[in-house]
């Protein structure tokens, strides 16, 4: 995904907002390849199109992830949490 220098971007910060997740979680995706995201050589830093991002959740991304990370496990830990959301993307990913 070549960036432009007038594409608008979207923080990793507003699409965990966004989708009700930690920032942490939106980082697995984009790392994972669930969310359009890139990742600048020598960079720590997740880029993401605000155009790409709104297309991805227009074609529905992400809604069976978010269904099958959000169990009813009220106990759950962050970690727990992580771990079902990089578990289910995997498993998406595969499909």
């Amino acid at each position: 995904m070549p960036l432009h220098q007038s594409a608008a971007l979207i923080s990793i910060g507003d699409i965990s907002r966004a989708l009700g997740v930690s920032e942490q979680t939106v980082r697995t995706w984009c790392r994972l390849g669930v969310i359009p995201a890139v990742r600048p050589s020598g960079t720590r830093k997740w880029l993401v199109l605000e155009e790409d991002f709104n297309q991805w959740v227009a074609d529905g991304g992400g809604q069976r992830l978010l269904a099958q990370m959000r169990s009813p496990r009220s106990t759950a830990t962050d970690a727990e949490l992580l771990e079902d959301a990089a578990t289910a993307a995997e498993e998406l990913i595969e499909t």
